[in-house]
C-alpha cells in the first residue's frame, strides 16, 4: 500500500512540475511577443491534471513564486496537504511549497529555472 501511495504523491509531484513549465512557455512567449501591460494568465500548477482553472498574478508575483524551487502557484483550496503547505495566498491564488522528500526533490528536479548541471 506505501509504494501505491508513494507512486500516486510522485506522480502529482511531476503534474505540478509540467504545469510549472506550461507557465513558464507563458512567460517567455509574453516575453517574446512584448505584451507589456497586458494582463498574463498562468494555469493552476496543482497536482490535478485536470484542472483547468487560470491565474493572473502580477509580474512580481509570479517571480516571487519562482524564485523557489519547491514552491507552486496553485488556486485557492488546491493544495494537498499531504504533501505542500500554503506559504502565501491572495484572493484569488494560493502559493504552496512541498515538504520535504520525493515531492520536493521532484520539485527541486523539475525547476526550469535551475540549470540541469547544477542539481
Amino acid at each position: 500500500m506505501a509504494r501505491v501511495v508513494s507512486e500516486w504523491r510522485d506522480a502529482e509531484a511531476r503534474t505540478r512540475g509540467v504545469f510549472r513549465e506550461i507557465n513558464e512557455q507563458i512567460r517567455k512567449l509574453d516575453d517574446m511577443f512584448d505584451q507589456d501591460g497586458r494582463e498574463e494568465t498562468f494555469v493552476c500548477e496543482c497536482g490535478n491534471g485536470a484542472c483547468t482553472k487560470k491565474l493572473t498574478p502580477s509580474p512580481a508575483e509570479y517571480e516571487a513564486v519562482r524564485a523557489h524551487a519547491r514552491r507552486f502557484l496553485i488556486a485557492r483550496d488546491h493544495e494537498n496537504p499531504e504533501i505542500e503547505c500554503v506559504v502565501d495566498q491572495t484572493r484569488h491564488y494560493a502559493v504552496v511549497e512541498t515538504f520535504v522528500g520525493d515531492a520536493s526533490r521532484i520539485a527541486e528536479e523539475t525547476d526550469p529555472r535551475v540549470p540541469s548541471g547544477s542539481r
